[in-house]
This record gives C-alpha cells, structure tokens and sequence, in this order.
C-alpha cells in the first residue's frame, strides 16, 4: 500500500480487487490537512497496480482513453496502458 503526502493533505492507496470479468478496482483513501475523508473508487489495471490516480487536469485528458471519456475516476497505468494500445471508446 502506498500513501502519497501532498501539500493539500494525505492519500492512500487501497488494495485491487477483482469486479468480475476483466474488471480491476482499487478504494483510495483521501484525507486533507483539515481532517476531511472522501474515498476514491477507481480501475485499475490489476492486482499489482499500485500507480497514483490519474489526473485529468493540466492535458491529462484523452478521448483515447474510455475512463477519460467517461470521466471514470482511473489510474495513472491503466490510462497508459489505454492510451498506448490506441483505445478508441
């Protein structure tokens, strides 16, 4: 599990699960310096994605990838992964 310290406060990295068919997912845990909690579902790639959250901000957008399109939340691998092979969605 892997926890990132940002200025604005904490994020923590759950463990993947498997949704059924090809499906991966992760529930991140967001704590801000404040002491508010809001958790993250996200796709992940598989059971070892570890790789921090996709951000779509900044050009991090890309009609190539389905999440992205359909303003899924995502991590960083997967977007790669979506990106590289060219997904069209």
């Amino acid at each position: 599990m892997t926890i990132n310290q940002t200025q604005y406060g904490q994020y923590e990295h759950g463990q993947p699960f498997h949704q059924g068919g090809g499906t991966w997912r992760r529930s991140d845990k967001w704590t801000s310096n404040g002491g508010v909690v809001d958790f993250d579902l996200l796709f992940v790639v598989d059971k070892d994605d570890d790789s921090p959250l996709h951000d779509k901000s900044n050009g991090g957008y890309s009609a190539d990838c389905s999440c992205c399109w359909l303003n899924f939340a995502h991590s960083h691998l997967l977007h790669e992964q979506r990106t590289n092979r060219g997904e069209k969605t």
